[in-house]
């Protein structure tokens, strides 16, 4: 539920540079199962919505998002 919207208070709250929401909502993401559908999310204000992908994805994903930074 609010799932952005609590990101953003987390990541505002917390000082972060980056934050991961993972929607777990979904029968075909989250904890169970082998796919998530995440937002990352940079103090900015820039959101980029992922689709529907595998776990591992996800995490290279991540990874360039940070590389990106240096």
């Amino acid at each position: 539920e609010n799932l952005i919207e609590n990101a953003i208070s987390k990541l505002e709250a917390k000082q972060l540079d980056l934050i991961v929401a993972n929607d777990i909502s979904a029968l075909d993401a989250g904890f169970e199962s082998e796919t998530n559908r995440v937002a990352l999310i940079s103090p900015d204000g820039t959101k980029e919505t992922l689709p529907l992908m595998q776990k591992s994805e996800v995490a290279e994903k991540v990874i360039e998002k940070v590389i990106q930074w240096f």
